[in-house]
């Protein structure tokens, strides 16, 4: 296994970079993380100007730093623009680690999050060890559920008051693929 907390891993797929969020993408993450129609499933801190972000992306950085999650940006490789963000929210090298995902509304329905999220299944079961791979959908988001699917996921069930935001629990369905399934198709 490549020890990622070294230097950070760039990926890349037929039309996308992945990379590490810098500072300087702090306009196009905003954008993305204050938009209603993203946030909608995907509950973010409440972010009221451009500056608000910086904490999040040196939150990015120490998780990774400390080996417990990665976060990429995603650019296609035409423009520099990010426009979106893929990663675990953590993981356990041998066991498991928590698929994240969000994508400007203007790139939805163009199968570049399935694209992207190929890769980073690969780097999941490849070089961080995992042997099982979970997303969570909070309930309605039917939209992220097809993508899991077509990516190989399983669906496992409701897990009732499992997120809790904003003070209030949130029902989750929860996804997963597992290592032996992904080679199956992969290979």
């Amino acid at each position: 296994m490549e020890d990622i907390s070294r230097k950070f891993p760039l990926l890349e797929t037929s039309r996308t970079n992945l990379f590490e969020i810098q500072d300087s993408y702090k306009n196009d993450l905003f954008t993305l993380f204050t938009d209603p129609r993203v946030t909608a499933f995907f509950p973010v801190i409440t972010l009221k100007e451009e500056n608000d972000i910086l904490p999040v992306i040196d939150f990015f950085k120490q998780n990774f730093k400390k080996d417990i999650a990665i976060r990429w940006g995603i650019k296609l490789k035409e423009n520099d623009h990010l426009i979106g963000t893929i990663g675990y929210t953590n993981y356990k090298s041998g066991h498991r680690a928590s698929l994240v995902y969000a994508l400007k509304p203007a790139y939805w329905g163009k199968g570049l999050m399935r694209e992207v999220i190929t890769e980073i299944i690969r780097f999941g079961f490849r070089e961080l060890d995992v042997t099982r791979i979970d997303a969570e959908t909070l309930l309605g988001n039917t939209v992220s559920e097809k993508i899991l699917e077509k990516s190989g996921f399983k669906f496992e069930g409701l897990l009732r008051e499992w997120m809790q935001w904003n003070g209030v629990n949130h029902d989750v369905n929860m996804y997963s693929l597992l290592k032996k399934e992904f080679e199956t198709v992969s290979d």
